[in-house]
């Protein structure tokens, strides 16, 4: 195993461009083996200068930045997704909605209906000749002074 030797730049990716971001970082190649065998405040030492190295940050972020992309056009479609489910559920409900009034509407003109009809019945079966009288007018449109007048 090799104990020590200067990095490699060549395996890298844009050699230059690397050699100009990270001036100062110090390139080096070490093994498994030659790293045990260091004391272990030097292990420590070692360990600390990988994890907290510029270049470990700029790798991270290589890998990062195309998963952190992909989450947010996940989370966008995602949202996309339940924005139109949300409007389709608006859309259902309001003819929900719109359908019940008309239904209450309906009733209640059909009570207002078979109530007029029941009373024009017996009116017209009364032995009362004002009661007939008063079955035979046309309650929605009288005439007064010439204008016609809708009684609600």
């Amino acid at each position: 195993e090799i104990k020590n030797l200067t990095w490699n730049f060549a395996n890298e990716a844009n050699p230059e461009r690397q050699q100009l971001k990270f001036v100062t970082r110090p390139m080096w190649y070490t093994n498994n083996t030659y790293d045990m065998m260091l004391p272990p405040a030097q292990q420590a030492l070692l360990a600390r200068n990988l994890m907290f190295d510029l270049k470990y940050e700029y790798d991270r972020r290589l890998i990062r930045d195309p998963l952190d992309e992909f989450y947010r056009l996940l989370d966008e479609r995602g949202l996309r997704t339940i924005h139109g489910l949300q409007e389709t559920v608006l859309l259902v409900a309001n003819l929900l909605a719109g359908a019940t009034m008309f239904f209450l509407l309906s009733s209640i003109c059909l009570v207002v209906y078979l109530v007029q009809k029941l009373l024009d019945y017996r009116a017209e079966s009364s032995l009362d000749p004002d009661l007939q009288k008063l079955a035979r007018q046309d309650f929605g449109n009288t005439k007064r002074g010439g204008a016609i007048v809708a009684l609600v």
